[in-house]
């Protein structure tokens, strides 16, 4: 079979219409002739086309855009769909001229559905014209988690059902294993949603990813946590809690309208692949002329074939490799597996939270996720901190401005006073600081390379870039700032002292620019935690 696909053009003015998915096929071929040469009808193109169509609408409606449209079927005689002698049809997914099509189409998340409603109507396609069954892969697992029991990784995930697929269920996992900064292994094939792994060297940083497998082929894989035996008596759990990807800010005012990449640039799944550069033309009454006169939507090229990193999912890693060079113990766990319940922070001398570019988002439909502090989140942390032993360090760009600065939500009271009597601090500002070197205040825990250190806030293949870091302040006399932005003396850290403590940094501890950094940082506020 042969799939030619396409993005359309056209547009409406505003962001609420859609112009939305077309199929093309054609009943005849280059000849004119109504069948293949095998001496089918070429109808079955129809039929191709119908399926497409109308399971990426489907899938789309029910999984991130419910007003999502469907256009209709052409017979036409475009070269893609009349050529081939095998089944065929042209698909024009969406509108890359209208915004409202490219709000959903700069999501990674609405990519994944779109691709995969792609497969699956190949795959029911294939199936009905061979008179035979289909199998839909299963989707990536979750509540991943991994501890640490004499000397070995004990690693448990839930597998996760389609709603849309009955067929989608996963019927055994593979287990990959990373040490160190090597490559992956080749896995190991378990029936059970958990593994035993071998015993680990001492002293060595292990990293898991699970993938979910049945008779239909592989999921995409978890995101990839790390564990080290130091020979510690200390153990620290690290929560990735940064599970983000999004589009970049839309802004909606009159006819200026577009990608506000200045207020939120969005998160890219791995490298970025699509975006060349941010928009600079935001009149939307200005039309195309040329292609060196684009109109509304005109962007720069300064980010061609830079392939930026966005969220990776592999950013205990980094934290691990830190924590492990101050002499701890590492394990780690999921946002999900936290907030399930699978795991309690109870017991654990000392918490790493990753929060990273984590933050409300709002997708088409109305639809919020990734706040940070979810109902569930504030639960386990304040459990956590109910012991007077609790050692918590959270780190991210929007710790702040998450809760006290959210446009696209009702921040609760509860959750304000979560983060101000339970964390120590408030939210001042986003967009705290353009330069990116913070130094430590005068009997700061954190007197590293002469009190100066940096972020990234480059584009780069190997990290993502921090655009928006926070300034926070303590909620009252029991919290200190530990950092300022250089450029503007801003609050970049606070540490608090209620019996527990907790360390906030307004930007992510994993962007911090090089590893020795990194390492010394994380020495500085894992020793001051452990104080007495």
């Amino acid at each position: 079979m042969s799939l030619a696909f396409h993005t359309d053009a056209g547009h409406h003015l505003g962001t609420d219409t859609i112009v939305g998915t077309l199929a093309i096929y054609s009943t005849r071929d280059a000849e004119f002739n109504k069948k293949y040469p095998d001496g089918r009808s070429r109808l079955t193109n129809r039929d191709f086309a119908d399926m497409l169509s109308t399971q990426i609408v489907d899938d789309i409606r029910a999984k991130e855009q419910p007003n999502w449209t469907q256009r209709e079927l052409w017979d036409k005689r475009y070269s893609e769909a009349t050529y081939a002698t095998i089944p065929s049809a042209l698909l024009e997914l969406l509108s890359h001229q209208n915004l409202g099509d490219m709000i959903s189409g700069n999501d990674p998340e609405f990519r994944f559905v779109v691709a995969r409603a792609i497969y699956k109507s190949m795959l029911k396609f294939l199936a009905t014209y061979h008179e035979v069954p289909y199998i839909v892969q299963p989707l990536p697992v979750d509540a991943f988690s991994a501890n640490l029991d004499s000397g070995k990784a004990q690693l448990s995930w839930h597998p996760v059902d389609d709603p849309l697929e009955p067929t989608a269920k996963p019927k055994q996992y593979v287990v990959y294993t990373r040490i160190g900064n090597s490559g992956w292994d080749n896995g190991v094939l378990v029936d059970q949603p958990k593994y035993e792994t071998p015993a680990l060297d001492q002293g060595k940083i292990y990293s898991y990813k699970i993938t979910a497998v049945n008779e239909g082929g592989e999921s995409f894989p978890s995101n990839i946590l790390s564990v080290c035996n130091n020979g510690s008596d200390t153990t620290v759990m690290v929560v990735d809690a940064f599970d983000r990807v999004s589009a970049p800010e839309v802004i909606n005012q009159g006819n200026f309208t577009g990608f506000a990449g200045w207020l939120d640039e969005g998160v890219a799944w791995g490298n970025d692949l699509s975006t060349i550069g941010s928009q600079y033309n935001f009149n939307q009454l200005k039309p195309w002329i040329a292609n060196d006169e684009p109109g509304h939507g005109a962007s720069y090229q300064n980010r061609t074939a830079m392939l930026p990193l966005g969220n990776n999912f592999d950013h205990v890693y980094s934290h691990g490799v830190a924590i492990q060079a101050a002499g701890y113990n590492v394990v780690s766990c999921s946002r999900k597996a936290l907030e399930n319940g699978t795991v309690s922070l109870t017991g654990y001398p000392m918490v790493d939270v990753i929060f990273g570019e984590e933050k409300t988002t709002e997708k088409p439909g109305g639809v919020e996720k990734y706040t940070l502090f979810t109902p569930q989140m504030q639960k386990a942390l304040t459990d956590y901190c109910s012991s007077p032993s609790a050692r918590l360090f959270i780190s991210g760009a929007y710790v702040g401005s998450d809760s006290f600065e959210s446009e696209h939500r009702d921040v609760t009271a509860g959750e304000k006073n979560f983060v101000r009597n339970v964390l120590g601090y408030f939210g001042r500002t986003d967009h705290a600081t353009a330069s990116p070197l913070v130094k430590a205040t005068t009997g700061s825990p954190l007197p590293v390379f002469d009190g100066k250190f940096g972020f990234n806030m480059e584009y780069r293949p190997d990290m993502y870039r921090v655009e928006s870091p926070d300034a926070i302040e303590p909620a009252d006399s029991t919290g200190t700032t530990i950092l300022r932005y250089v450029a503007n003396n801003k609050s970049a850290a606070v540490a608090c002292d209620k019996g527990y403590r907790v360390v906030t940094l307004g930007f992510p501890f994993e962007t911090i620019t090089t590893p020795e950094q990194r390492a010394a940082v994380m020495k500085e506020i894992l020793g001051y935690l452990r104080k007495k």
